[in-house]
This record gives structure tokens, sequence and C-alpha cells, in this order.
């Protein structure tokens, strides 16, 4: 896990541009989705929230940041991130470091599904469970766990989860525990609000048909309750 977790950080230290075309052009994405899925039980190992931060800092920046959101989509990230954006805090002491894979994890669907390729991936092709493919699997390396995806299209999935009242419950008793609190200041990195890139992903998905008449749908929905 130090091998990992040092591989990472060493990543993350590049911030030059050529440098990180260099890292894209010899592979570094792939490798680093497989990290970024992978989980631990050692709460030392940062190396998943770490390769999530690689990514996004090489999907986000430079003249290559196109080129590395493909091959985020290559390695079947938008699977990836969905199940980690779905995905619960194992234990108390992990929660901090949920909450920022989650809010990581959207911040890079957020990234993929500017393209309209990403959109589509999300989304689903189309709305009826009629038209839903079935589930397949994403073939993994040693050590990785097996992902499958989700049957239905990942927007209602991600969607059922941001409007979950378990969710909603849980938070207002966080809240009100933080009340005493400093208040912290809330950026990208410290992932306090772990779905605060959910309205970027929304709002991108309605680049698509089936996204728009997805959305329409939840309007017509509310209307009539």
């Amino acid at each position: 896990s130090d091998l990992r977790t040092a591989a990472t950080e060493a990543v993350i230290a590049v911030v030059d541009r050529d440098g990180m075309t260099n890292l894209i052009r010899h592979g570094v994405v792939k490798p680093l989705c497989k990290l970024a899925s992978r989980e631990s039980d050692d709460t030392n190992d940062q190396s998943n929230t770490n390769a999530l931060t690689a990514l996004l800092h090489l999907s986000s920046n430079g003249p290559s940041a196109p080129q590395c959101v493909e091959d985020i989509m290559d390695a079947g990230g938008v699977q990836r991130m969905t199940e980690i954006a779905l995905s619960s805090s194992r234990s108390p002491s992990d929660n901090d470091g949920w909450r920022k894979r989650v809010n990581l994890s959207l911040a890079l669907l957020a990234n993929m599904t500017r393209t309209e390729r990403g959109a589509v991936e999300f989304v689903g092709r189309s709305v009826p469970d009629e038209a839903i493919p079935t589930s397949k699997k994403i073939e993994d390396g040693e050590g990785e766990k097996k992902l499958s995806i989700p049957s239905r299209p990942t927007l209602p999935l991600l969607l059922s989860r941001f409007l979950s009242d378990t969710y909603v419950v849980a938070n207002k008793e966080d809240e009100e525990k933080e009340e005493d609190k400093e208040e912290k200041k809330n950026d990208d990195e410290n992932g306090d609000d772990p779905y605060q890139h959910f309205a970027a992903v929304l709002m991108n998905a309605s680049q698509i048909e089936a996204g728009r008449k997805f959305i329409m749908r939840l309007n017509q929905e509310k209307t009539k309750k």
C-alpha cells in the first residue's frame, strides 16, 4: 500500500503541462482508474483517493485533458465513478475519506459527461425499461474488485441516491452536530458536501435527448403530485 500511495502522490505532484501530457501519453490513466476502484481495509492506504485526485487533475488541466477524459471512459470510467458515487461509508472512521471519494468521483463524472459520449454512457441511450441493456462486467486486474455495470441507466440510480430520504435525514443529523463547530471553507478538495457536483452532472446529461426526456419526466411527475 505504501508503494501505491507513493506512486499516486508522484503523479499528483506533476503540475506542468508537458509532464501531464507525457503521463497521459504513456498510459497512466488506465492503472489510475483501476486503483481508484480498489477497496482497502487499511485506513492508512490513501492510494484510491489519490488516484481519483490525480485523474481529476489530469482531466481538468492542460491541453491533454480531453484525451485523458477519453482514456478514462475507455477504462470504464463512467461505471467505475458511478459505483463509487453510489457507495456507502464502511465505518465512522472512514466517513471523511468516503465523502472525499464520492466528491471526486462526481467531479470526474462531470468532466466525462461534458462530452456526448460520456453523457450517452451515463444516461443510457433510452429511458424506457424495455430498452435498457442487461448488466455486464468489467474485467478486473489482480486484487481489484469486479464492477457491475448497472442494468438501468446510471442517471436514475444516482438521482435516487441524491434524493434518498435516508441520506437527507442523516445529513440533517450531521448538520445539527456540526452547528457548534467552527465553519470550515468548503471547496472541491475537502468534500464536505459529497454530492456538490451532482448538479453539473445533471446539467451535462441534458445535452442528449434521453437526458432531457428524463428531466422532463421528473418535472411532470412533480407537477402531478
